[in-house]
């Protein structure tokens, strides 16, 4: 969590909601915190996943993490096999864990345990 930092006379306050980077200047400590009690209610967690899938995660995830593993070909091939079942279709918000065991089980009847722990 930002700290406010007392800059003269006045406070700064930086803090990241989402992703996004917000700053202020205050009179007061006080008046910093509760503005920056305001920009974490004002920009809900879920935000940016409301319009997201799993999909667009397992792809986020592709570009980011796996193009650097010595594996990325293989996994890169496994996450986009994810993202064409229903899994792949449901929104970042709306995941939970019965989704997951869905998808596990289902993948179960196809390939063998290992396997599906590995995806």
């Amino acid at each position: 969590m930002a700290v406010p930092k007392k800059l003269g006379a006045k406070w700064i306050h930086r803090v990241q909601v989402d992703g996004r980077r917000v700053s202020g200047t205050f009179d007061t400590k006080a008046a910093a915190l509760a503005w920056e009690a305001e920009q974490r209610v004002a920009t809900p967690k879920g935000k940016l996943g409301l319009t997201k899938t799993c999909a667009d995660a397992f792809e986020k995830y592709e570009l980011e993490v796996s193009k650097n593993k010595r594996g990325y070909r293989w996994e890169a091939l496994r996450l986009a096999a994810m993202a064409e079942t229903d899994l792949g279709k449901v929104k970042m918000a709306d995941i939970s864990t019965t989704h997951v065991a869905a998808w596990r089980d289902q993948r179960l009847k196809q390939v063998a345990p290992g396997s599906v722990t590995r995806e």
